[in-house]
């Protein structure tokens, strides 16, 4: 394992890090081009690894809009679960939306026969009587 940092500067913060030559020293600048050297160098044969999570991580499933515990009622692309370092997990559920508004219609059961189901014009059982119908619909047909 390597740990590693680049700091350019003077000890004395008051001191401004500019030249003639290049302008302002910024992250971007004389850093960055110190770090990319080290470290095109530095791991040149070394195999790349994965970190071992820490093993007292807590993985909560959490909305990702509001950082809130996801519920069945949060939909699945707005959910991802993600680690949490120990006393730092979110503890407060997303709330539940709230119940439907009542029907204003009529129930099931109340219902007219006649809307298309069993024993209405149209569904099993209607007004045929074997004539020219199939008996399920309207015939009325009988021998002439």
């Amino acid at each position: 394992d390597l740990a590693a940092a680049v700091w350019v500067g003077f000890p004395e913060a008051e001191i401004p890090m500019t030249t003639t030559r290049i302008g302002s020293v910024t992250g971007g600048s004389w850093p960055a081009q110190i770090w990319q050297d080290f470290m095109s160098n530095a791991l040149v044969d070394t195999l790349v690894t994965d970190f071992a999570p820490p093993s007292d991580l807590t993985y909560v499933t959490v909305d990702t809009r509001s950082d809130c515990l996801a519920n069945t009622f949060t939909p699945s692309e707005f959910t991802i679960t993600v680690p949490f370092a120990p006393g730092t997990a979110p503890t407060v559920s997303c709330p539940t939306p709230p119940p439907p508004p009542p029907r204003t219609g009529p129930d099931e059961d109340e219902r007219s026969p006649g809307d298309g189901g069993d024993g209405g014009n149209g569904g099993d059982g209607g007004n045929g009587n074997g004539g020219n119908g199939n008996g399920n619909g309207n015939g009325n047909g009988g021998d002439d």
